[in-house]
């Protein structure tokens, strides 16, 4: 590659240090191993010259001086600090910076210098290797992880506070952009129909309970011949070439309705998709303790929130039950965003931390096909930096054909079983409300009641308050009943239409097997008796004169 043979043009990346630390935490002066992207980190040296950037550092890439703060006598009041900027800015969850890195990577960037922007509603590698232990950590809707946590050191780029509380919304607002930090989008598409995925194995044979669903935590996105939708822009040659992606957990992107900013899209996901809300996509797991009260004398049973072993704060786990509804809404899940004049500026933005994560790397080799990921990376980065002679090169391979009959068998149960899920969450969403209706005209007629006293009152309130999550729970097991089951049908139905296509196939395969065969004996029998003929004498033949 072009950029590996010119050593003295290489191109400079510029990592900036955020709570997820691409490049790897320093510690003592160091960078250390970092499990999650060591493996793209290794291949991003070989291409190109890395330089780290802390937080505080970004203000030295577009300040021209810095005064120092007053009375500090171990800095010069004023020093020449503008640094020439890398070709390209990485920033890999630019939800977790601080209020000043946050300003200064906006100066950065309407500066016209190019950048990456990895966003993540749901970083999913820490939680992969222990879901039930560690949970969810580090995802923008969470608060950073306390300086007085013993992981600080690896998971905590800067001790002030998240920007606009890890919305990122100031550097999504420079560049015309809607992303929603808790949102976390999905698509029907399935093109690998006995992949399950690879997870550690301490985590067991099935798929792990706390990855939350199947479906919703690996995305694939993969052009499709037999369908309408086209995940990746040709016109880009950002995207031009690419087969297949995977995601996890991705987020998604829009253009602001008041932006003037040219927003490309990339990659997307298309109709046959939906996205869920971080309220939805997690839970708070609780736990019990035995307490003895002194005053009744007797053992009761306390029920708490877990807490996280990380953050110390309240643990979030992914929901293995959470409900979803496809949308018409077609999910944009990278784009670049490029301006002009006054409004100079050129990012790309890809809404997912995991896509080039160690996770990855292992679902591809457990997948046995090569997937686009890293290319995906690696041809942003040469065309932000103005180099694209070779990017042609990388998305140059075969793509193996799919089943296309058993993918829309597929697509049409997920389809089914999506809708049913959803009728599921508007028939408890109902019932809860009814539930509540009637709970609080009970509760009036209560305190209405003269007859009663203030603790009756409260002894009565409490009772129907008991009864009434009672009957719902009841009603909500009821219906999770009926859900699993319509599941289970739908499953059925699927494997049979499978299992159909898959004897029609066999047995046209068996049938069509010595066709070629026949058809040529006969056409070399037809040839040899027609030259035999050919030579025999008209009165020797029969019939002849």
């Amino acid at each position: 590659i072009a950029s590996t043979i010119d050593k003295k043009n290489k191109i400079t990346i510029g990592i900036v240090d955020t709570d997820t630390y691409f490049g790897g935490p320093e510690l003592d002066g160091r960078r250390i191993e970092w499990p999650v992207y060591n493996t793209t980190m290794d291949e991003l040296k070989k291409l190109f010259d890395i330089v780290h950037i802390a937080q505080s550092d970004l203000i030295e890439y577009v300040e021209d001086e810095i005064v120092a703060p007053a009375g500090d006598q171990d800095v010069e009041l004023k020093k020449d600090a503008k640094k020439t900027p890398p070709d390209v800015l990485l920033v890999a969850d630019p939800s977790s910076l601080d209020d000043i890195a946050m300003d200064n990577l906006v100066k950065y960037v309407e500066a016209g210098n190019p950048a990456i922007l990895l966003t993540d509603p749901i970083p999913f590698f820490w939680a992969s290797l222990d879901p039930d232990r560690l949970g969810i950590f580090n995802a923008p809707k969470q608060a950073r992880v306390s300086q007085q946590s013993p992981y600080a050191d690896v998971l905590s780029s800067s001790a002030m506070p998240k920007s606009d509380g890890g919305s990122a919304s100031k550097i999504l607002k420079a560049i015309g952009v809607d992303w929603n930090n808790g949102s976390a989008a999905w698509s029907n598409q399935n093109p690998h129909l006995s992949f399950k995925g690879y997870w550690p194995e301490h985590l067991g044979d099935s798929w792990p309970e706390h990855y939350g669903r199947y479906d919703q935590a690996f995305v694939f996105a993969r052009n499709q011949a037999q369908k309408d939708h086209v995940a990746f822009n040709a016109e880009s040659p950002i995207s031009n070439g690419l087969k297949e992606l995977l995601f996890f957990y991705p987020g998604s992107i829009r253009k602001s309705a008041d932006s003037e900013l040219n927003f490309e899209p990339l990659v997307s996901l298309g109709t046959d998709s939906g996205s869920t809300s971080w309220e939805r996509l997690t839970m708070t797991p609780s736990q019990e303790f035995n307490v003895f009260d002194p005053r009744a004398g007797k053992i009761t049973t306390r029920t708490e929130p877990m807490t996280s072993p990380i953050t110390q704060d309240e643990m979030k786990r992914l929901d293995p039950e959470v409900l979803s509804e496809i949308d018409d809404e077609d999910y944009v899940v990278a784009a670049r965003i490029t301006g002009e004049g006054k409004k100079k500026l050129d990012v790309v933005v890809i809404a997912d931390l995991d896509f080039v994560s160690q996770f990855y790397y292992d679902q591809e080799e457990a997948l046995g096909e090569k997937l686009d990921n890293l290319s995906l990376l690696l041809n942003s980065i040469e065309i932000l930096a103005g180099n694209e002679s070779f990017v042609g090169l990388r998305t140059r391979r075969a793509t193996p054909r799919t089943l296309e009959q058993l993918e829309t068998v597929i697509d049409k149960y997920r389809v089914a079983s999506t809708k049913e899920q959803a009728e599921l969450e508007k028939k408890v969403e109902d019932e809860m409300k009814a539930e509540q209706e009637r709970l609080d005209l009970t509760n009036e007629e209560i305190q209405s009641d003269q007859s009663m006293g203030v603790f009756q009152k409260m002894q009565r309130s409490s009772q129907e308050a008991f009864e009434a999550r009672r009957r719902l729970g009841l009603k909500k097991r009821k219906l999770d009943r009926e859900l699993k089951e319509t599941i289970a049908g739908l499953e059925s139905d699927q494997q049979q239409l499978v299992s159909g296509l898959e004897n029609r196939t066999r047995l046209l395969a068996i049938l069509a097997a010595p066709l070629p065969a026949l058809l040529l004996g006969t056409l070399v029998l037809w040839y040899r008796k027609a030259n035999e003929e050919k030579d025999i004498a008209a009165d020797r033949r029969v019939g002849g004169d």
